[in-house]
């Protein structure tokens, strides 16, 4: 525990195990800092949560170790966030540690590996509020267990907005555009290993205020 770091682990290890024969272990690992940056406006801000352990059985033979090692998801999250400006931009990686269970497996979820997402947002454009939305991620699993390839994702989406408000009432009608590509390892069903979708949006929301 710092002025710019505050973090915590817990490590249990058992050199061996007569029950399995073998050695067991597993962690947990929460970290959370802030780093100075020349070239962001309030340096960067990083978080860490790891939770692994040495088998897929330590969930059902440690039931009173760490709740958090007693799931059967591990999640495994780590992001690098900073701001510069209008803009607040993240760097992110999640995998997961599936323990599986041959009378009931699990469809294990996709990991990010990685995920890059940036914003951009004004509230004083002239009246309008803007903003603007991208983000490019990599998800991966097992291709055997979900039925689907793994994929790389991009989208972007902006809105730009023009509140009228009073004391009697508001108005705000809304622009939006949202862009998606997704390219696909292996063929779809239907043989495609791209697809793409541009969907604009227009909106109008109002509402009254009685006192």
């Amino acid at each position: 525990l710092e002025p710019d770091y505050a973090g915590g682990l817990r490590a249990d290890w058992m050199p061996r195990d007569s029950l399995r024969d073998r050695s067991r272990w597993g962690f947990n690992v929460n970290h959370q800092a802030r780093f100075k940056s020349d070239w962001t406006d309030d340096g960067l801000a990083l978080n860490l949560s790891l939770n692994r352990v040495s088998d897929d059985n330590y969930w059902r033979d440690f039931t009173r170790t760490n709740g958090s090692l007693t799931q059967r998801l591990l999640a495994n999250d780590a992001s690098l966030a900073w701001r510069n400006g209008n803009f607040f931009s993240s760097l992110r990686a999640l995998k997961w540690q599936t323990l599986q269970d041959v009378s009931a497996p699990i469809v294990p979820p996709y990991d990010r590996v990685p995920q890059l997402a940036t914003r951009y947002a004004r509230n004083d454009l002239y009246g309008m509020q803007l903003s603007m939305d991208a983000d490019y991620t990599r998800f991966e699993s097992d291709s055997s267990l979900t039925g689907q390839p793994n994929a790389q994702r991009a989208f972007s989406r902006l809105q730009i907005s023009r509140p009228w408000q009073s004391a009697a009432g508001f108005v705000t009608p809304k622009l939006q555009l949202h862009v998606s590509r997704y390219a696909f390892d292996a063929p779809l069903v239907n043989g495609e290993t791209q697809y793409e979708r541009t969907v604009p949006t227009f909106s109008i929301d109002s509402g009254l205020v009685f006192e």
